[in-house]
């Protein structure tokens, strides 16, 4: 049976569509969403499997001849044959209509599970939570401009920082999907460098040079975050595995070769032409 975990907790329209993302995401799993897909009208919606009867062995006729005996359970074998058939698709359909049951009642706050506890179908489960909790096309959209702001604004440490950069890009997505004119490139760049100062402020600095003789996306600058992250992680492995070696970290160090001046010493390479006299 595939998975009935659900990961977010409906409480309210902020959770509405992650929660049904999910919902919907176990039901197609299970090849059930079909059944109770709420967009739908009820008289649309693809049957729900109804439990087969089994067959029963027919009484044998008065005086029965072989041939009819034959015939008679020619007949039964066939029908429990297409009794089988029927039965394997309604314990299948059963299967996944459980699991979706069981991942609602485990992902909705105990006071939404009262309000569908008696219902008679999944469906009309899922339609009143949809009247009750799916946001209007405003409302959505100041959820997720909220959202957006509170990633950007959420302090970024080095264990969470990749965490971060998802939370962001998630969000800045669902506002570019969503097509909000209070959340552009430029605004959404400067929200985030705004928020990596305290991280990382050097890389920042550097962002911020660059980006004004060369125009980026939030996706590019999240990458080269990434990256950065990566060569920090790297450069932190190098030096624990010297240490461990009692060996010292040359890793990620440039060499340089310091040239010989005529006065026999070694200087940088822009002092070496002019600090001794010939």
């Amino acid at each position: 049976m595939a998975s009935t975990e659900a990961s977010v907790v409906l409480r309210s329209p902020d959770e509405w569509y992650t929660w049904f993302d999910n919902i919907r995401n176990i039901a197609k799993r299970n090849d059930v969403f079909e059944c109770i897909d709420p967009s739908k009208e009820e008289e649309d919606l693809e049957a729900v499997i109804k439990k087969p009867k089994q067959p029963v062995l027919e009484d044998p006729e008065p005086n029965e001849t072989k041939e009819q005996e034959a015939s008679r359970l020619t007949r039964y074998t066939n029908q429990n044959t297409v009794y089988s058939l029927l039965e394997k698709n309604y314990r299948r359909q059963r299967t996944g209509l459980n699991a979706v049951d069981q991942a609602i009642r485990t992902s909705v706050d105990p006071c939404i599970l009262n309000f569908i506890r008696n219902d008679e179908s999944l469906y009309k489960s899922l339609c009143k939570l949809q009247e009750r909790y799916k946001p209007t096309e405003d409302q959505y959209g100041e959820i997720i401009l909220q959202r957006f702001k509170n990633a950007c604004a959420t302090p970024i440490k080095s264990t969470t920082v990749l965490q971060w950069i998802n939370k962001v890009e998630s969000a800045y997505f669902d506002c570019e999907a969503a097509e909000l004119s209070e959340v552009t490139a430029k605004n959404a760049i400067k929200r985030i460098l705004k928020a990596t100062k305290t991280y990382d402020r050097d890389w920042t600095l550097q962002t911020e040079y660059y980006l004004t003789r060369n125009p980026s996306t939030v996706p590019e600058i999240l990458r080269n975050l990434s990256l950065k992250v990566a060569s920090k992680t790297s450069e932190k492995s190098s030096a624990a595995f010297a240490t461990l070696n009692n060996q010292p970290d040359t890793g990620n160090k440039p060499k340089r070769s310091l040239p010989t001046c005529l006065c026999g010493s070694s200087h940088l390479p822009y002092f070496s032409s002019s600090c001794c006299s010939a």
